[in-house]
């Protein structure tokens, strides 16, 4: 083999090895960052989570459709950024079809489906006037368990890496 072949095959090599590094070292602090994080558990839905215990609020409403509310205190908004909960005896298709931020949409939503935790999912972002104020992005990520639709939403996009990151702490069967 030429020289600049060999050349070639050893910057792929170092490229690639760094690359794995960099993602490990990724993954730790991932994990590190979620062991201090708190644990929701809805016993009645059959599911659990964990989601940020610095800097965040958790606001429990239990006789409520939102039983949990969570605000992220490092910004200057009065008002939560997500809020998780379970919609009974309903399905997917449905909990789409009559959810009113979804209707409320302006123009056309993206829906994404998927797999989450086994479980049969969808992920909807769209734009939602606000009333006469700025327009908002919102995500909504419902997942079927059962016969519930975990309701999973996303109403700052600033906090989106946080929701992210919840949504690959859920657990299912408790």
């Amino acid at each position: 083999m030429r020289r600049g072949g060999w050349i070639v095959i050893l910057v792929v090599v170092v490229i690639s090895v760094l690359g794995i590094i960099v993602y490990s070292l990724d993954k730790k602090t991932s994990k590190t960052e979620l062991a201090d994080w708190k644990t929701f558990n809805d016993v009645k839905s059959g599911f659990s989570l964990k989601y940020p215990n610095n800097g965040w609020s958790d606001f429990f409403k239990e006789k409520s459709s939102a039983p949990l509310y969570l605000k992220n205190n490092k910004t200057e908004k009065q008002s939560y950024s997500i809020e998780i909960f379970a919609l009974e005896n309903i399905t997917l298709n449905k909990a789409i079809e009559t959810d009113s931020t979804i209707r409320l949409t302006k123009g056309e939503s993206q829906r994404t489906d998927m797999i989450i935790e086994g479980k049969e999912a969808a992920k909807i972002v769209g734009i939602v006037s606000q009333g006469g104020t700025e327009d908002r992005q919102y995500i909504n990520t419902l997942i079927q368990n059962g016969n519930s639709v975990i309701k999973i939403v996303l109403l700052d996009k600033a906090d989106e890496e946080i929701y992210n990151q919840i949504l690959l702490t859920i657990k299912f069967g408790n």
